[in-house]
Protein backbone atom coordinates (compact mmCIF):
# COMPACT_ATOMS: atom_id res chain seq x y z
CA UNK A 1 0.00 0.00 0.00
CA UNK A 2 1.13 3.59 -0.59
CA UNK A 3 -0.32 6.36 1.56
CA UNK A 4 -1.24 9.36 -0.58
CA UNK A 5 -0.43 11.80 2.22
CA UNK A 6 0.23 11.68 5.94
CA UNK A 7 0.58 14.13 8.81
CA UNK A 8 1.63 13.17 12.33
CA UNK A 9 1.14 15.23 15.49
CA UNK A 10 2.44 14.08 18.85
CA UNK A 11 3.55 14.91 22.36
CA UNK A 12 5.30 12.81 24.98
CA UNK A 13 2.17 10.77 25.71
CA UNK A 14 0.48 9.98 22.40
CA UNK A 15 0.33 10.65 18.69
CA UNK A 16 -2.32 11.38 16.08
CA UNK A 17 -2.06 10.69 12.35
CA UNK A 18 -4.20 12.03 9.52
CA UNK A 19 -3.78 9.65 6.60
CA UNK A 20 -5.19 9.72 3.09
CA UNK A 21 -5.51 6.56 0.98
CA UNK A 22 -6.75 5.94 -2.55
CA UNK A 23 -9.27 3.46 -3.85
CA UNK A 24 -7.90 -0.07 -3.73
CA UNK A 25 -5.20 0.70 -1.18
CA UNK A 26 -5.01 -1.93 1.55
CA UNK A 27 -3.21 -2.63 4.79
CA UNK A 28 -2.15 -6.27 5.19
CA UNK A 29 -2.61 -8.10 8.48
CA UNK A 30 -0.91 -6.20 11.27
CA UNK A 31 -1.29 -5.23 14.92
CA UNK A 32 -0.37 -2.34 17.20
CA UNK A 33 1.13 -2.11 20.68
CA UNK A 34 -1.29 0.71 21.45
CA UNK A 35 -5.04 1.22 21.46
CA UNK A 36 -5.82 2.73 18.05
CA UNK A 37 -8.97 4.83 17.64
CA UNK A 38 -9.74 6.05 14.09
CA UNK A 39 -12.31 8.56 12.83
CA UNK A 40 -13.38 7.92 9.23
CA UNK A 41 -13.65 11.35 7.62
CA UNK A 42 -14.06 10.36 3.98
CA UNK A 43 -14.38 7.22 1.86
CA UNK A 44 -15.30 3.66 2.71
CA UNK A 45 -13.24 1.02 4.48
CA UNK A 46 -13.62 -2.74 4.81
CA UNK A 47 -11.95 -3.99 7.98
CA UNK A 48 -11.01 -7.54 8.93
CA UNK A 49 -10.68 -7.68 12.71
CA UNK A 50 -10.18 -10.88 14.71
CA UNK A 51 -11.80 -12.97 11.97
CA UNK A 52 -14.83 -10.71 11.36
CA UNK A 53 -15.43 -8.43 8.35
CA UNK A 54 -16.77 -4.95 9.10
CA UNK A 55 -17.81 -2.05 6.86
CA UNK A 56 -16.82 1.42 8.07
CA UNK A 57 -18.64 4.50 6.77
CA UNK A 58 -17.74 8.21 6.97
CA UNK A 59 -18.59 9.57 10.41
CA UNK A 60 -17.93 6.26 12.16
CA UNK A 61 -15.10 5.38 14.54
CA UNK A 62 -13.09 2.14 14.61
CA UNK A 63 -11.61 0.96 17.91
CA UNK A 64 -8.71 -1.50 18.05
CA UNK A 65 -7.37 -3.07 21.23
CA UNK A 66 -3.63 -3.69 21.60
CA UNK A 67 -2.35 -6.80 19.80
CA UNK A 68 -5.58 -7.37 17.84
CA UNK A 69 -4.85 -8.56 14.32
CA UNK A 70 -6.43 -6.34 11.69
CA UNK A 71 -6.40 -5.64 7.95
CA UNK A 72 -8.27 -3.14 5.80
CA UNK A 73 -9.20 -2.22 2.23
CA UNK A 74 -10.30 1.27 1.06
CA UNK A 75 -13.06 1.34 -1.52
CA UNK A 76 -13.92 5.04 -1.80
CA UNK A 77 -12.17 7.14 -4.45
CA UNK A 78 -10.33 8.94 -1.65
CA UNK A 79 -10.34 7.78 1.96
CA UNK A 80 -9.21 9.99 4.81
CA UNK A 81 -9.07 9.05 8.46
CA UNK A 82 -7.62 10.38 11.70
CA UNK A 83 -6.07 7.80 14.02
CA UNK A 84 -5.16 8.30 17.67
CA UNK A 85 -2.51 5.97 19.15
CA UNK A 86 -3.04 5.60 22.91
CA UNK A 87 -0.16 3.85 24.72
CA UNK A 88 -1.04 1.24 27.32
CA UNK A 89 0.67 3.31 30.03
CA UNK A 90 -1.57 6.31 29.30
CA UNK A 91 -4.69 4.14 29.45
CA UNK A 92 -3.50 2.41 32.64
CA UNK A 93 -2.99 5.79 34.35
CA UNK A 94 -6.46 6.92 33.33
CA UNK A 95 -8.11 3.66 34.44
CA UNK A 96 -6.39 3.87 37.85
CA UNK A 97 -7.32 7.52 38.37
CA UNK A 98 -10.90 6.98 37.23
CA UNK A 99 -11.22 3.83 39.37
CA UNK A 100 -13.21 2.08 36.65
CA UNK A 101 -14.22 -1.22 38.19
CA UNK A 102 -11.96 -3.81 39.78
CA UNK A 103 -9.82 -5.15 36.96
CA UNK A 104 -6.78 -7.30 36.43
CA UNK A 105 -4.75 -5.85 33.60
CA UNK A 106 -5.95 -3.44 30.97
CA UNK A 107 -9.57 -3.31 29.79
CA UNK A 108 -10.65 -4.35 26.31
CA UNK A 109 -13.01 -2.24 24.24
CA UNK A 110 -16.22 -4.02 23.33
CA UNK A 111 -17.35 -2.22 20.15
CA UNK A 112 -15.03 -2.27 17.10
CA UNK A 113 -17.14 0.23 15.12
CA UNK A 114 -18.93 3.10 16.84
CA UNK A 115 -21.51 5.63 15.60
CA UNK A 116 -20.77 7.98 18.51
CA UNK A 117 -20.64 11.57 17.26
CA UNK A 118 -19.10 12.64 20.57
CA UNK A 119 -16.25 10.17 20.16
CA UNK A 120 -15.75 11.25 16.54
CA UNK A 121 -15.53 14.91 17.55
CA UNK A 122 -13.18 14.11 20.44
CA UNK A 123 -10.70 12.60 17.98
CA UNK A 124 -10.81 15.69 15.76
CA UNK A 125 -10.49 18.01 18.77
CA UNK A 126 -7.38 16.14 19.89
CA UNK A 127 -5.88 16.34 16.41
CA UNK A 128 -6.42 20.11 16.31
CA UNK A 129 -4.96 20.64 19.77
CA UNK A 130 -1.83 18.61 18.99
CA UNK A 131 -1.41 20.28 15.59
CA UNK A 132 -1.55 23.70 17.26
CA UNK A 133 0.75 22.57 20.10
CA UNK A 134 -1.93 23.76 22.54
CA UNK A 135 -1.02 21.92 25.74
CA UNK A 136 -4.13 22.91 27.71
CA UNK A 137 -6.55 21.87 24.99
CA UNK A 138 -4.53 18.71 24.30
CA UNK A 139 -4.90 17.63 27.93
CA UNK A 140 -8.60 18.47 27.86
CA UNK A 141 -9.21 16.63 24.57
CA UNK A 142 -7.21 13.59 25.73
CA UNK A 143 -9.24 13.30 28.92
CA UNK A 144 -12.48 13.72 26.98
CA UNK A 145 -11.49 10.98 24.53
CA UNK A 146 -10.45 8.56 27.28
CA UNK A 147 -13.63 9.26 29.25
CA UNK A 148 -15.77 8.60 26.19
CA UNK A 149 -13.92 5.40 25.29
CA UNK A 150 -13.55 3.68 28.62
CA UNK A 151 -17.08 3.83 29.91
CA UNK A 152 -18.02 0.62 31.76
CA UNK A 153 -20.72 -0.23 29.19
CA UNK A 154 -18.12 -0.11 26.40
CA UNK A 155 -15.78 -2.66 27.99
CA UNK A 156 -15.72 -6.42 27.49
CA UNK A 157 -16.51 -8.66 30.42
CA UNK A 158 -13.50 -10.83 29.68
CA UNK A 159 -10.03 -9.29 29.94
CA UNK A 160 -8.26 -12.25 28.39
CA UNK A 161 -6.78 -11.41 25.02
CA UNK A 162 -7.22 -13.86 22.12
CA UNK A 163 -3.56 -14.80 22.40
CA UNK A 164 -3.51 -15.25 26.18
CA UNK A 165 -2.55 -18.93 26.14
CA UNK A 166 0.33 -18.18 23.75
CA UNK A 167 1.62 -15.52 26.13
CA UNK A 168 4.78 -17.39 27.12
CA UNK A 169 6.14 -17.85 23.61
CA UNK A 170 5.02 -14.33 22.61
CA UNK A 171 6.86 -12.85 25.61
CA UNK A 172 9.98 -14.67 24.45
CA UNK A 173 9.46 -13.41 20.88
CA UNK A 174 9.19 -9.87 22.26
CA UNK A 175 12.65 -10.32 23.77
CA UNK A 176 14.04 -11.46 20.41
CA UNK A 177 13.10 -8.40 18.35
CA UNK A 178 16.77 -7.73 17.63
CA UNK A 179 17.11 -10.70 15.28
CA UNK A 180 15.37 -12.91 12.74
CA UNK A 181 13.81 -16.07 14.16
CA UNK A 182 13.25 -19.44 12.53
CA UNK A 183 10.09 -21.47 12.92
CA UNK A 184 12.09 -24.36 14.38
CA UNK A 185 13.48 -22.33 17.27
CA UNK A 186 10.10 -20.77 18.06
CA UNK A 187 8.60 -24.26 18.14
CA UNK A 188 11.38 -25.43 20.46
CA UNK A 189 10.57 -22.63 22.93
CA UNK A 190 6.83 -23.29 22.68
CA UNK A 191 7.20 -26.99 23.43
CA UNK A 192 5.01 -28.11 20.52
CA UNK A 193 5.91 -29.05 16.98
CA UNK A 194 6.05 -26.35 14.33
CA UNK A 195 2.90 -27.52 12.57
CA UNK A 196 0.82 -27.31 15.75
CA UNK A 197 2.44 -23.96 16.54
CA UNK A 198 1.61 -22.54 13.12
CA UNK A 199 -2.00 -23.70 13.39
CA UNK A 200 -2.31 -22.14 16.86
CA UNK A 201 -0.92 -18.78 15.70
CA UNK A 202 -3.06 -18.71 12.57
CA UNK A 203 -6.14 -19.56 14.62
CA UNK A 204 -5.57 -17.04 17.41
CA UNK A 205 -3.67 -14.19 15.72
CA UNK A 206 -4.53 -14.61 12.04
CA UNK A 207 -0.89 -14.83 10.96
CA UNK A 208 2.00 -17.28 11.16
CA UNK A 209 4.56 -17.15 14.02
CA UNK A 210 7.18 -15.69 11.65
CA UNK A 211 4.79 -12.99 10.42
CA UNK A 212 3.79 -12.18 14.01
CA UNK A 213 7.43 -11.70 14.95
CA UNK A 214 7.97 -9.43 11.93
CA UNK A 215 5.10 -7.24 13.15
CA UNK A 216 6.69 -7.03 16.60
CA UNK A 217 9.93 -5.82 14.98
CA UNK A 218 8.13 -3.20 12.87
CA UNK A 219 6.35 -1.86 15.97
CA UNK A 220 9.74 -1.67 17.68
CA UNK A 221 11.18 0.17 14.65
CA UNK A 222 8.39 2.75 14.86
CA UNK A 223 9.22 3.39 18.51
CA UNK A 224 12.91 3.87 17.74
CA UNK A 225 12.21 6.20 14.82
CA UNK A 226 9.91 8.28 17.04
CA UNK A 227 12.82 8.63 19.46
CA UNK A 228 14.93 10.10 16.66
CA UNK A 229 17.17 7.12 15.92
CA UNK A 230 18.43 6.86 12.35
CA UNK A 231 16.93 4.36 9.92
CA UNK A 232 20.25 2.56 9.54
CA UNK A 233 20.81 2.27 13.30
CA UNK A 234 17.23 1.11 13.75
CA UNK A 235 17.61 -1.53 11.05
CA UNK A 236 20.87 -2.89 12.45
CA UNK A 237 19.70 -2.88 16.08
CA UNK A 238 16.66 -4.94 15.12
CA UNK A 239 18.65 -7.46 13.11
CA UNK A 240 17.61 -6.51 9.59
CA UNK A 241 20.14 -7.26 6.87
CA UNK A 242 20.39 -3.60 5.93
CA UNK A 243 18.37 -0.39 5.65
CA UNK A 244 16.68 -1.59 2.46
CA UNK A 245 15.46 -4.76 4.16
CA UNK A 246 13.77 -2.72 6.90
CA UNK A 247 12.34 -0.23 4.38
CA UNK A 248 10.68 -2.91 2.27
CA UNK A 249 9.00 -4.65 5.20
CA UNK A 250 8.11 -1.37 6.95
CA UNK A 251 6.33 -0.01 3.86
CA UNK A 252 4.47 -3.28 3.31
CA UNK A 253 3.07 -3.15 6.85
CA UNK A 254 2.54 0.58 7.45
CA UNK A 255 2.00 1.95 3.93
CA UNK A 256 4.90 4.43 4.15
CA UNK A 257 8.69 4.13 4.28
CA UNK A 258 10.70 4.56 7.49
CA UNK A 259 12.05 7.83 6.05
CA UNK A 260 8.52 9.16 5.51
CA UNK A 261 7.47 7.99 8.96
CA UNK A 262 10.47 9.66 10.59
CA UNK A 263 9.74 12.97 8.84
CA UNK A 264 6.09 13.16 9.83
CA UNK A 265 6.77 11.82 13.34
CA UNK A 266 9.15 14.74 13.98
CA UNK A 267 7.35 17.42 12.00
CA UNK A 268 5.89 19.06 15.12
Amino acid sequence: MSIHSAAWYHNESLEVARLTARQGDAFPKHSHDEYVISASCMGYETVWLEGAQLEVLPGQVTCYNPDEMEASLYTGEIAQFVSVYLPKTLVADFINQAAIGSRHGLPLLRTPVSDSKTLFQSILMLETALRDADEANTALATHRLLSELFQPDNLKESHETPIHHLAGVIDWMQQQKHRTLTLDEIALISGIDKYQLTRAFNRHTGVSPIKFHQLLRINAAKQQLRRGESILDTALSLGFFDQSHLTNLFKKVTGITPAQYAVVAHST
